[in-house]
């Protein structure tokens, strides 16, 4: 009896199983298959913003590399500083032949709008006529802190306002060079003498102007600008008194590069 039992309940269960299994009349069987997931907007990422190629020049980091030309003009002006100094007499002025300078720069960005680092200037040959006469003084070397602005005018183009300040080496060589070594020797002549032979410390400082191209990876640009300098040439000291020669004068420089 309970053998029976237990056979006809499974029967029934299988049977029950069988009947759920099976479609139902009028309902067709449901196919994973034929089931795509469209996710809503809001489980899509965020579109990628459209990325100037510009991007790392104008909002991080940029080497600038430049090379141009100059003139100018200025004076060479002996001074005298200390108790008893003679009459020193009037500066010489002079005017600087054109030349080449060559410049690389080091600019970190706060904004797209502004920029500051440092550069290095080159003037490798800096030559000036001073009586009518070719004087050669040498190579300068200058180191400068820049801040600098830029202003978006179109997609491609910016204009750039610069201002920098720094020191400057001076090596002498040709008729500077030789001016040292005569004075040198002057002074090795007199007890209690010594005389500068240089290089010469100086300070330096310029404001300009330029536009800037971008080009995608790179940017061109082109600037002009001011730069105002000063050294301190041709030091003599020996008796509490001390004489040199201010070489000072200012730069209209006119440059063109790439930024990186």
């Amino acid at each position: 009896m309970r053998t029976r039992f237990a056979l006809l309940t499974a029967s029934l269960l299988c049977s029950t199983s069988v009947a759920l299994a099976a479609p139902q009349a009028g309902l067709s069987p449901v196919s994973i298959s034929d089931y795509s997931y469209h996710p809503s907007t809001g489980d899509q990422g965020a579109a990628p913003e459209d990325v100037p190629a510009d991007f790392r020049r104008r909002e991080v980091f940029t080497v600038l590399l430049r090379a141009g030309a100059y003139g100018g003009s200025g004076a060479a002006q002996p001074i005298c500083e200390g108790a008893g100094c003679p009459s020193m007499g009037e500066g010489e002025g002079f005017d600087e032949q054109s030349a080449a300078i060559a410049t690389v720069e080091w600019l970190f960005a706060t904004s797209r709008s502004f920029r500051f680092g440092t550069g290095i200037t080159l003037l490798p040959k800096i030559t000036t006529q001073m009586n009518g006469q070719r004087y050669e003084v040498g190579t300068a070397l200058g180191g400068d802190f820049i801040a600098e602005g830029v202003i978006d005018v179109s997609k491609k183009t910016a204009l750039t306002l610069r201002a920098s300040a720094g020191i400057s080496v001076l090596a002498p060589s040709g008729d500077l060079k030789r001016d040292s070594e005569a004075l040198s020797d002057l002074c090795g002549e007199v007890a209690d003498c010594t005389a500068d032979p240089g290089p010469y410390l100086g300070v330096q400082g310029a404001l300009g102007a330029g536009v800037l191209y971008d080009l995608g990876q790179v940017g061109a640009r082109v600037d002009f600008q001011v730069q105002g300098y000063s050294y301190r040439t041709l030091e003599t000291e020996g008796g509490g008194v001390t004489t040199w020669v201010r070489f000072a004068g200012v730069r209209p420089m006119l440059l063109a590069g790439i930024e990186l």
